[in-house]
Parts: C-alpha cells; sequence; structure tokens
C-alpha cells in the first residue's frame, strides 16, 4: 500500500504522495532560507500568535507587521513565504492585505485566521483570493493546525504540484471555478439548510463523475447516513450500522482529507467497507464546535483512472468545511430557539402563579379586614385603647398586604395584558397620572412643573402607569419640606429619555442598582407604598425597548431616568 501524507490545501486537506517532493525532502529551494518557512503574520499589536508559532513548530520563521503598509513593504522584498492575516484586526485590514497580495502577488499563499468565521466570512474570502481560511482556536498557545496549513498552503503555492505554469493557471482556475459554483449555492438565503448540503452532494458528484454523495453522522463505532445523492441498495437516509462498513472510519480524527482511486490496487481489497461495492472515495471530516460531527463524501463503484487532482480535493474540503459551519450554526439557532422556548414558558408559568396567587389571596385578606371591622363595631364600647390599637395594626397590615397582592398582579399584567403601541401623546398622559395623585399632592403640598413632553409611540396605559408611579414616588419620598417635582423630555440618539427629578431625601448610589428590585423599601421605614412601584416601572420600560435607571446622592434628591425608542408616528413637541 502506498505511504499517504495528509496536508492542507486551502481550507481542506490532500494527500501526497512521494514523488512530489524533492530528492532532499525539501518544498522549493527557491524560495526557502535553509529549513524554514518565512511567515509575515499581519496581526495586532501583542498577539502572541508569531511567538507561539516559532515556539511549537521549528520549521516556521516568523514574523509580524501590524498593519497592511508595512507588510506590503515586507511582501516586496521577497522575504515572505505565506502571509497570515488577523481575522481579529479587522475586515477592513485582512481584505486589504488579501487584495493587495493578489494584486501584485498573484500566487504568493494567503492564509486568513479568524476567530469563528462564518460561512460567509469564508466564501467572501475565498473568492477574493485566499489560500485558506483557519479557525482560531480560543487556546492563544494552540495553533497547530495553523502552522500545519501553513506548510501546506506554501506547498502548493510553490508549484511543487506541477510541472509547468501552463498546468498550475489551470489549476487555480479549476480551483476558482468549484470555488464560485459553491457559492453560488451557499449563498442563496432562500434555500433550506438542508436542501443546501443535498444541491452540495449533486453538485460534488456531478463535476467528479461519481455517483454517490453522502453526509454521515458518526458516533463512536456506527455511522448514520445524514443525507444522501444517489441510489445505493446498502445505504439510504436514516440507515444506521457499524463504522467499520465505510472508509469514513479512515476520515474521523485524521485532521484530513482520505482518498481512494482504486481501493483494489491500493492495499484495501480486504476492508469491509468493500462490501458495499464501494471502490473509490473522497472524503472530508465534518465538525460542530470541537466535536466531530462525521464526513462529508463522494464515492463511486468504479475505480478512477487518474487520482484525485487537488482541485478536486480542495472543492471536496470546501464543502465540507462550509457543512461544518452550517451545522455549528444550526445548532447555536436551535439552543438559542429552545433557551427563548423554556425562558416563555417559565414566564407563562409565573405569570400565571402571580395572577392565581393574587386572586386567591385577596379572598382571605377580605375576611380578615371584614371581621376585625365588624368585631371594632360590635364590641366598640367593651374594647379598651390597647384592643382598638392592635385592630387598627391589623386592619392595616391586611390592607398593606391587600396592596402588595394587587401590586403583584399588576406586575404579572405587564406583558400578557398589555395594550398596542399607538402615538400617545406624554403631556395628557403625565397629566391623566397626576390626577390620579391628586390627593396625594394635596395633602404634601407638593409643587409639580411639568415641561413640554413629545408624542410617542406606546401603549398609553401603562405609560400612565409609569408616570403615575414615578411621580408618586417622588411625593412619598419627599422628605420633611414640601416636595418640588420635574417632568422633563429631551431626545437623544434615536430615543427621547425622560426624566423626573424631585429634590426628595434622595438614594445611597450603592443602592441605586437595587432600587427596581421587588419589595424594595427605599426609605427603610417600611410604612408607605408596596416595593412593587418601581419593579412594575422597569418591566414596562423594557416592554417598550427603553432603559430606566436612577441618579441620586442622600439628602440631595432623585432623578429618575427612563427612555423611549424613537420610533415612526414620534412627534416632538412644540
Amino acid at each position: 500500500m502506498v505511504s499517504k501524507r495528509f496536508l492542507a490545501v486551502g481550507v481542506r486537506y490532500r494527500y501526497m504522495e512521494p514523488r512530489e517532493r524533492g530528492a532532499d525532502g525539501d518544498r522549493d529551494p527557491e524560495r526557502r532560507v535553509g529549513d524554514l518557512v518565512r511567515v509575515l503574520y499581519v496581526g495586532t499589536g501583542g498577539d502572541p500568535v508569531s511567538a507561539a508559532l516559532e515556539r511549537g513548530h521549528g520549521g516556521l520563521s516568523v514574523e509580524t507587521a501590524s498593519d497592511p503598509e508595512s507588510a506590503l513593504v515586507r511582501i516586496e522584498s521577497d522575504e515572505v513565504d505565506c502571509v497570515v492575516t488577523d481575522g481579529r484586526s479587522g475586515e477592513r485590514d485582512g481584505g486589504t492585505v488579501l487584495d493587495e497580495v493578489r494584486r501584485s502577488h498573484p500566487d504568493l499563499p494567503v492564509v486568513v485566521y479568524a476567530g469563528d468565521p462564518c460561512e460567509e466570512f469564508v466564501g467572501e474570502a475565498l473568492s477574493a483570493g485566499a489560500t485558506d481560511v483557519v479557525r482560531r482556536p480560543p487556546d492563544t498557545e494552540e495553533h497547530a493546525l495553523l502552522a500545519h496549513r501553513i506548510d501546506a498552503a506554501v506547498e502548493s503555492g510553490g508549484g511543487a504540484d506541477c510541472d509547468d505554469a501552463a498546468a498550475t493557471e489551470e489549476t487555480l482556475r479549476e480551483r476558482e471555478r468549484y470555488i464560485r459554483e459553491l457559492h453560488a449555492i451557499t449563498s442563496n438565503a432562500e434555500t433550506s439548510f438542508d436542501e443546501k448540503v443535498r444541491r452540495l452532494l449533486q453538485m460534488g458528484c456531478e463535476r467528479l463523475d461519481l455517483d454517490f454523495g453522502f453526509l454521515i453522522e458518526t458516533d463512536e463505532d456506527e455511522f448514520e447516513v445524514h443525507e444522501m445523492y444517489g441510489t445505493h441498495g446498502d445505504f439510504r437516509p436514516g440507515l444506521t450500522a457499524p463504522l467499520s462498513r465505510t472508509y469514513c472510519k479512515y476520515v474521523i480524527g485524521s485532521d484530513g482529507v482520505f482518498a481512494l482511486r482504486d481501493a483494489m490496487e491500493e492495499g484495501y481489497a480486504d476492508d469491509p467497507a468493500g462490501e458495499s461495492g464501494i471502490v473509490c472515495y473522497l472524503g472530508s471530516e465534518v465538525t460542530v464546535g470541537d466535536e466531530v460531527f462525521g464526513t462529508f463524501c463522494l464515492a463511486t463503484t468504479s475505480p478512477r483512472d487518474e487520482p484525485f487532482t487537488d482541485a478536486e480535493v480542495t472543492y471536496v474540503e470546501l464543502m465540507a468545511e462550509w457543512v461544518s459551519y452550517g451545522l455549528e450554526r444550526r445548532r447555536a439557532e436551535t439552543e438559542l430557539a429552545e433557551t427563548v422556548d423554556r425562558l416563555e414558558r417559565s414566564n407563562d408559568e409565573l405569570e400565571r402563579f402571580a395572577y392565581v396567587a393574587s386572586h386567591d389571596l385577596q379572598e382571605p385578606l377580605r375576611m380578615v379586614s371584614s371581621y376585625l371591622r365588624l368585631l371594632e363595631d360590635r364590641y366598640a364600647d367593651e374594647l379598651d385603647g390597647d384592643a382598638e390599637e392592635f385592630i387598627a395594626f391589623a386592619v392595616d397590615g391586611a390592607e398593606r398586604m391587600r396592596d402588595m397582592i394587587q401590586g403583584l398582579l399588576e406586575y404579572s399584567r405587564v406583558d400578557t395584558h398589555g395594550g398596542t403601541f399607538e402615538p400617545t401623546d406624554c403631556e395628557a398622559v403625565v397629566d391623566e397620572a397626576t390626577a390620579n395623585l391628586r390627593v396625594a399632592i394635596e395633602e404634601s403640598d407638593a409643587e409639580l412643573t411639568v415641561e413640554s413632553l413629545p408624542t410617542v409611540v406606546a401603549d398609553e396605559t401603562q405609560l400612565v402607569q409609569l408616570f403615575q408611579n414615578l411621580v408618586g414616588n417622588a411625593v412619598e419620598h419627599g422628605g420633611d419640606s414640601p416636595p418640588r417635582i420635574r417632568v422633563a423630555a429631551e431626545r437623544d440618539d434615536g430615543e427621547w429619555a425622560f426624566s423626573v427629578i424631585d429634590d426628595g431625601v434622595g438614594i445611597d448610589p450603592d443602592d441605586a442598582g437595587h432600587v427596581f428590585e421587588m419589595f424594595n423599601d427605599l426609605d427603610g421605614g417600611g410604612e408607605t407604598g408596596t416595593g412593587i412601584g418601581l419593579a412594575i416601572c422597569e418591566k414596562i420600560v423594557e416592554r417598550h425597548d427603553g432603559r430606566i435607571w436612577v441618579e441620586s446622592d442622600p439628602g440631595e434628591g432623585a432623578t429618575f431616568r427612563f427612555t423611549i425608542p424613537d420610533r415612526d408616528g414620534t412627534v416632538s413637541p412644540t
């Protein structure tokens, strides 16, 4: 059996026969200094990639350029075998280096090293002429895959595979044609992921003149046919069988492709995978994150006359890479949808619980209050001062509990019983809110100033409750002197920022982040309010896609601010 070494080409791997290397085992003596590959890494300052590559991979000599301009100077000096651009330093920078290199040095390998690149990014980079797009791992010291792909990119770019320039040019044209076809399928936003996979399998079989295409999912010693193109008696979508029955077992964990031109001639005549009649195979590993999903492979029952070309191997590796990105994105979307669904169910359950609990608890509290008042009325002549005081405390406690339950009920209804968003005159809203607070305002002798307010797109009823809670809070915490309260608004960066400003007792800055928590007691006295009003305010603002916060210092009053997006229909104050 012929020995094979798996080396990367672009975002794929290929095998190289021993005859492809020079007599001394070197790749291209005209472009090498000693035994080192000269790499120019274009990245951000302080990036550890250069040093890590040299420490862990002795065959590389790595220099760093911090910007495209200095990189091009080094490239023009002809002291570079391969350029690596850092995807983290910005798509614009990497794109500039890639574009300039392709214009001035079309044969110089360029590897894009990007953190978690999406399939669109990969397609665009390859279409722009990148030799390879490599996913950057989270471990800042682990760059073995990059070193492996640099080695292969130089091997490919050095011309070791081709007898002359014409063959090189034809290989590049074939590779670019495959990339364009691949991008045409994968970039179609109207096609589902599964349909794209089926089209890729079909296109791969048609271009490579093979009969069967498979997306195989593996699990330890078994495999399942996830998608399939072509008809074969031993395989069908959904089939589960021992992994030994397929050549995919040679792909899993190999960090490369496995290619067979003729299983009989290449030493696989007795392999169990040959029982299906398949003797020609080209497969590449598919991963999802750090986990192996399986393989993307093409096969047929007839041997090929010639080995797979570099462009053909590239083509399969590109498709496998795209499938890996697609599966990873689909998994992330599925997990996100499941999380959202769980949160929605949890919220629904909590809201139902609050609603039911509120109704169930209010009835016994009404009974307690009623019987206490009945006791007070019927036995008034027999009760002394202490008894009357105790009854008053009990009645007050029951009423406060009833108010808290009512607050819980209102809180649970913010999302489930909210009205439609319509153009709402905020000045009219504040007028209604202050009318509801008329008694409290008059008793505290509060002075209220309302500046010009806009018309915004909002739930009018909830906006009334929002202003009523904030102004009521300012009245309650006005301190010893009559409170002075001001309501204002200003437009800022696509949203309206409202302010309710008072000169009351203020809030310690350390407590500012807790004032919107349920049952929070701002003054610590526990004698006014339910501790739910500000929590309701926060929920109303969040339903309107806004933000709410407080700015205050003890003894210097408080400013509650919240924002409402400036949607279509919003009208500025005149």
